[in-house]
């Protein structure tokens, strides 16, 4: 029962290791913030998701001060046209004389006392955005490193993003479920996780340098059941 239980931790040592190693060349994104797709997603969406700065647009807030300029008087003769839709007109409050000295009341009287300012809208820049994480369950055959063709069009898409957004870089992940030894598993997942890269280099031209390789095993599951095939699948995460 010794040398098994021996041979057992030195494999876990190992991974441990490999593992270490993994994570210095890149930073893993956690799978609750994975996005799973069973087809390949619309470029809009996978935008959004990998490079949430480009998307277009500024918010708005209310900011309470005196504008800069006042608005110009409108003409006399010149009558404003009401549409049917126009909200109906609300008498002023009537106004009370106020209690103080007699010059007081004369600028209260003549309506000098200018009324407080409307919110003056103005554009504020939008907050941080941070990239996400995509998968897709890629069905590689038992043992086998060999893309299959019905993962072509995923991949495809990942390329047709890169080259649009050239600044942007790629982890690929390879993941397993909890079937076999933990070191397997991580070969395994290293090895199909080179296979999608090595697609996207021979058959899409992306440049390799622009690519990351790491092969997660089965420690990061998707789903609580380590053993749910749910768990194999290919992560692209981004590289900052």
């Amino acid at each position: 029962m010794f040398q098994p239980l021996h041979h057992r931790l030195a494999g876990l040592a190992t991974l441990a290791a490999l593992l270490s190693a993994g994570s210095a060349l890149a930073q893993s994104v956690p799978a609750a913030s994975v996005r799973i797709f069973e087809e390949p997603p619309p470029m809009e969406l996978l935008r959004s998701i990998m490079v949430p700065e480009s998307r277009s647009g500024l918010t708005r807030r209310i900011v309470l001060g005196a504008p800069d300029q006042p608005a110009p008087l409108a003409s006399p003769s010149a009558a404003p046209e009401r549409s049917a839709e126009a909200a109906p007109i609300v008498p002023a409050p009537r106004r009370t004389r106020p209690q103080g000295n007699a010059s007081s009341a004369m600028v209260a009287a003549a309506g000098l006392v200018s009324p407080l300012p409307a919110p003056v809208p103005e554009l504020a820049p939008p907050a941080p955005a941070t990239s996400g994480s995509i998968g897709f369950r890629i069905n590689f055959a038992l043992n086998s490193d060999v893309v299959p063709q019905s993962a072509f069009p995923f991949i495809d898409r990942i390329a047709e993003l890169l080259r649009e957004q050239s600044q942007v870089k790629l982890q690929v992940e390879g993941h397993t479920d909890a079937l076999g030894s933990d070191t397997y598993n991580l070969e395994l997942s290293q090895r199909r996780a080179a296979a999608v890269a090595n697609y996207l280099v021979d058959r899409q031209g992306i440049e390799a340098t622009r690519l990351v390789v790491l092969g997660m095993g089965e420690g990061t599951p998707l789903v609580e059941n380590g053993f749910d095939p749910r768990n194999r699948r290919v992560q692209f995460a981004r590289v900052d």
